[in-house]
């Protein structure tokens, strides 16, 4: 959805001379094939698209996109992601206003952490993106991170932001300013637009719960089984309300987890190589049912269609990312969005 809310901030802002930068790590990325596709609908004056062939080149690959963009003085910057990487050449820039427009639900959690906790956000540090892994994998992120740090600072680079950075936010969520940071909130209004023409699909979906997957494993450590029972609870509450389930994969989601899902109670599972969102709208679904647990799709499908009856089904598990994932929680509690606690499924 990253380009779709690019398309919105430039809409928003009015913006003009615009530079559209599109970072694809990795080869046959298909997000590359499907942001093409969509490439039309933002109007640049400039567009660089950068694509290592090799992970270990990410760091050249840096200190080339700063000799290009730095070539020019920005009113406003906008940013997908806030990883160590993003972070590491946009502190070069020259700028005047930094937004960062959603980066799926973390968007919550991260703007609690640099703006609403009382402790040093520790974003700024190293260990942030490797948080949730294993002590082996920190080590390793930190040897790779030092090593990087001293390339870009022997080529006379900055490696990160200082802890008074201002980063603002261009959001779908309702999120409360804590300090001086800007909060804009949008709808995907523009987006609406662009679908409005789109042929209706003649299949009924009034008794389907479209349920968004989402890669746990990875996320919160959760184990597969115990994914499965979840799954298993979830499928038990909608058939007593005679409803079933369309399991809509996470593109993250690993191919041997998809196809458990897909043998346990013959689930109907769908994989999209677009977002869920565009796929509704491109179709023109009439979904009246979606769930998720806490995925940004339930917010964007709330949006997009303000009547449809959308659920999140609330995980009680011990976790370092607890805090976030309750934080994330109070938020879809200021929504329309349905809660229901796995535990008693009410």
């Amino acid at each position: 959805m990253h380009l779709f809310n690019a398309i919105e901030a430039q809409k928003y802002f009015n913006t003009s001379n615009n530079i559209l930068v599109l970072l694809f790590y990795g080869s046959g990325n298909q997000d590359e094939h499907n942001v093409r596709k969509y490439l039309h609908l933002f109007p640049y004056d400039q567009l660089i698209i950068f694509k290592p062939p090799k992970k270990k080149l990410y760091h050249k690959l840096n200190l080339s996109l700063i000799k290009i963009i730095n070539q020019h003085h920005y009113n406003l910057v906008f940013l997908g992601y806030f990883s160590a990487n993003l972070r590491r050449f946009v502190c070069n820039f020259n700028y005047e206003n930094l937004f960062l427009y959603d980066d799926g639900t973390y968007t919550i959690a991260l703007h609690n952490e640099l703006y609403c906790s009382n402790s040093t956000p520790y974003l700024i540090k190293p260990y942030s993106e490797k948080r949730r892994k294993t002590k082996l994998m920190q080590g390793v992120f930190l040897f790779y991170d030092f090593y990087r740090r001293c390339f870009f600072k022997f080529h006379g680079y900055k490696n990160d932001f200082t802890s008074d950075i201002t980063l603002n936010f261009f959001t779908i969520f309702k999120l409360s300013s804590c300090q001086k940071e800007q909060i804009i909130n949008h709808s995907f209004n523009t987006i609406k637009k662009f679908f409005i023409n789109s042929k209706t699909q003649d299949k009924d979906f009034s008794q389907s719960v479209f349920f968004l997957g989402q890669p746990l494993n990875k996320v919160l450590s959760i184990k597969t089984n115990k994914y499965l029972y979840y799954i298993d609870q979830i499928q038990d509450f909608y058939a007593h309300r005679k409803l079933k389930i369309i399991y809509i994969t996470h593109r993250s989601e690993e191919k041997q987890v998809i196809e458990k899902i897909k043998k346990y109670k013959n689930l109907k599972v769908i994989t999209l190589d677009i977002p869920i969102e565009i796929y509704i709208l491109q179709n023109n679904i009439q979904i009246q049912h979606v769930a998720s647990f806490f995925s940004s799709g339930l917010f964007t499908l709330k949006m997009l269609y303000p009547h449809s009856q959308v659920q999140a089904f609330k995980l009680n598990f011990k976790s370092d990312a607890r805090q976030d994932i309750d934080i994330i929680y109070k938020c879809i509690q200021k929504t329309d969005i349905g809660m229901i606690d796995l535990d008693t499924k009410k």
